[in-house]
């Protein structure tokens, strides 16, 4: 299954998630092709700009966590373990976004949530429909959005930041678009 569409015409690279039916949550995987996908388009010197969205109703409901299997208890990872399987892979995407050379632009309906919400955030220019809902939630299950806040601190201010971070609600386009002015 392919987990992206790029169409590129015009000198515009049009990169869709299309993981529609899980709400286009991206597992390791597929943060490791999207980075991939990024920066391939980013050196084509015939792309001028990349216009990020998800396919279906969201935009991208953020990270899909592994399933755990019923009644096997799993080894526990090592910090080093975690941090190359899945903190490098996200501080990874979040880098080829900032080091592209070409614009960034992110369309987003629906809901962009945890890693939804930073890729919408880091893009160059972010287009929100109507529609649209922002959130950091991952504070309701007691999780510190620490990778988050990573990849949004130099992208919405302190104040935005911590709004997000501590309210765990969601923000419509246009809530957004007052935090950020």
């Amino acid at each position: 299954m392919n987990d992206f569409i790029v169409k590129t015409q015009g000198g515009i690279a049009q990169l869709t998630i299309a993981r529609a039916d899980m709400g286009n949550r991206l597992d390791v995987p597929a943060l490791l092709a999207l980075t991939a996908h990024l920066i391939e388009l980013g050196k084509d010197p015939q792309v001028k700009v990349i216009h990020l969205r998800g396919d279906g109703k969201d935009f991208c409901l953020g990270r899909k966590v592994p399933e755990q299997t019923s009644g096997v208890v799993q080894a526990r990872k090592t910090a080093m373990e975690v941090r190359t399987e899945l903190v490098d892979p996200i501080l990874g995407l979040y880098a080829a976004i900032r080091n592209i050379a070409v614009p960034t632009l992110a369309t987003v309906s629906g809901s962009a949530f945890g890693l939804g919400c930073v890729l919408a955030a880091r893009c160059d220019v972010t287009l929100a429909d109507e529609d649209a809902r922002f959130s950091l939630p991952e504070l309701r299950s007691n999780i510190p959005p620490t990778l988050a806040m990573s990849g949004l601190l130099d992208a919405v201010s302190a104040k935005t930041l911590a709004h997000l971070v501590y309210s765990t609600s969601e923000i419509s386009a246009h809530e957004a678009l007052a935090l950020v002015w």
